[in-house]
């Protein structure tokens, strides 16, 4: 007969390991963003969701099933987008709050803008500085995903998965060269998910199931 800490422990690593198995990528929300650009409208509009016509958890909601749904992005001038006057070049950068395995991402540029973001080269780090990055590619971004009415679709792209707290656009040009500006609409992140605190535990109560298995 299988003894107490026999059981406990094949319950335990079999919770854990079907925790783990079925997460997929969650959404994150950056908690800020700077650029060397300039603001005519606010940075923080590109991650507060303040355009989106679905709203998201942030570390809670699925990335895949949040796409799925079809969040569209409003491109009202200047109430739920990044505006800089004059320029078509630059660095943004978004600071993810804390270090996360990043594999992706989905961005809302302005439908129909000149001013929209077109190539983009993108790059994490671990430090603001960007001294170590890590590139993940040059990007093209469409500006005409939308309903023509005025909001904006989610252009998806996916990278290796990278460990990183800093994600940078650096942006090369916008669709037109003689535009008002760039402007971006919304952006988000698809990362691994977080373990909870309750799997720490599962995985903490197996080790000593197996410790004391083995005293025996």
């Amino acid at each position: 007969m299988k003894s107490f800490a026999s059981r406990a422990l094949a319950a335990t690593v079999l919770a854990f390991a079907g925790v783990v198995s079925s997460s997929g990528s969650v959404v994150l929300q950056p908690s800020s963003v700077s650029t060397d650009m300039g603001a005519l409208f606010p940075a923080v509009n590109t991650i507060n969701q303040s355009g989106l016509s679905t709203g998201y958890t942030s570390l809670a909601t699925d990335f895949d099933a949040y796409i799925a749904s079809a969040p569209t992005a409003v491109t009202g001038f200047g109430a739920a987008l990044w505006g800089a006057a004059g320029v078509h070049s630059g660095n943004f950068d978004f600071f993810l709050g804390d270090t996360y395995t990043v594999g992706g991402m989905a961005v809302w540029a302005v439908q129909d803008d000149p001013s929209a973001i077109r190539q983009v080269t993108i790059m994490l780090d671990d430090n603001a500085l960007f001294s170590s990055p890590d590139y993940t590619g040059t990007f093209t971004f469409s500006n005409s995903l939308g309903d023509g009415g005025g909001n904006t679709g989610a252009q998806v792209i996916s990278f290796s998965p990278t460990t990183a707290s800093y994600v940078r656009f650096m942006i090369l040009n916008t669709w037109g060269a003689d535009s008002f500006g760039t402007t971006l609409n919304e952006a988000a992140f698809s990362v691994e998910p977080v373990p909870e605190p309750a799997m720490a535990s599962i995985a903490g109560f197996a080790m000593i199931a197996l410790f004391v298995r083995r005293k025996r």
